[in-house]
């Protein structure tokens, strides 16, 4: 989406109304080539999924680290929106209050980020799974 267009919806919204999604398939985080979406053979070429028979999109590649660093690099949008767009209100969308925010009683699910807001540990449940 253009940047312009989601910095219009977070605008428009509100923050805590607006969740950043990803419908992200096999393929994504993986180079260029041949997968498989369930029975349909998909094509990935710079990073957009496509039908190889019929060319449609066949769902994204897409993370969630780039999710939140076009939302803050190119729409504009605060940092701390951004993070709870990717966090606290989906959990509680889901209903879920054991998860998307740190306080006692929670999972204790973290991702530190570097600067530029890629990626540099993850920790799952209190304890470090992820060192980049």
């Amino acid at each position: 989406m253009h940047p312009a267009i989601i910095a219009h919806a977070v605008n428009s919204a509100g923050p805590g109304r607006f969740i950043l999604v990803t419908d992200a398939m096999d393929a994504t985080d993986m180079s260029d080539g041949s997968y498989m979406l369930g029975s349909l053979a998909v094509t990935v070429k710079e990073g957009v999924a496509r039908l190889t028979e019929g060319g449609a999109i066949a769902g994204s590649t897409l993370t969630m680290e780039r999710a939140v660093q076009f939302t803050v690099q190119e729409a504009g949008v605060p940092l701390e929106v951004a993070l709870e767009a990717a966090t606290k209100t989906p959990a509680l969308a889901l209903g879920r209050t054991d998860i998307g925010h740190l306080d006692a009683g929670a999972r204790a699910d973290l991702v530190v980020l570097n600067a530029d807001l890629s990626v540099s540990q993850v920790y799952q449940g209190g304890q470090l799974v992820v060192t980049r």
